[in-house]
């Protein structure tokens, strides 16, 4: 009994996992369902908002949600022409769901990306899914690089506080 209290002792649950291509569309839909409040999308690559289906399997599961009240995206201004162009009109479908906020357009200078959400708001406890642009975090498919890996911080990381003020800092610029 003492050896197992020891051990609970000086084990520590991980702030941070990686999940593999395999478990990613579960995982963010996992992740969705979880989330409450205000969902952050922070840097995210506007190719994934292009197509219906892809918007059904990413970004829906955030929408349905009622416990969320606002997804907010965060965006580099150099990907405005081509949100306007390719993305808008995808959009439209779930534009008119009360939680789909306009863009917010800064100046990125980031090869990170993260999807920011409060778990447990009654304590403010908030989790993210960081992905990161370029070798060996992307993969081609269909000729396009998407997120081969992600990585989940859990909400008792201190990253989850830079997180948050990075995003803070670009989105009042």
């Amino acid at each position: 009994m003492r050896l197992l209290e020891e051990i609970k002792e000086t084990t520590h649950p991980a702030e941070i996992y990686l999940i593999g291509p395999t478990q990613i569309r579960q995982a963010t839909v996992q992740f969705a369902e979880r989330a409450e409040g205000e969902v952050v999308w922070f840097n995210a690559c506007p190719v994934m908002f292009e197509s219906k289906e892809l918007c059904d399997v990413i970004l829906r599961p955030f929408l349905d949600n009622p416990n969320v009240t606002a997804v907010r995206l965060v965006l580099d201004h150099a990907q405005r022409e081509h949100w306007q162009t390719r993305v808008e009109a995808t959009l439209q479908v779930y534009l008119g769901r009360r939680a789909l906020a306009p863009p917010t357009w800064a100046d990125l200078d980031s090869g990170v990306s993260f999807i920011l959400a409060e778990t447990d708001s009654i304590n403010g406890k908030a989790e993210a899914l960081v992905s990161f642009w370029g070798e060996p975090f992307m993969a081609v498919h269909h000729d396009r690089r998407i997120p081969g890996y992600i990585i989940h911080v859990r909400a008792h990381s201190e990253l989850i506080g830079r997180l948050r003020e990075v995003e803070r800092a670009y989105r009042m610029q």
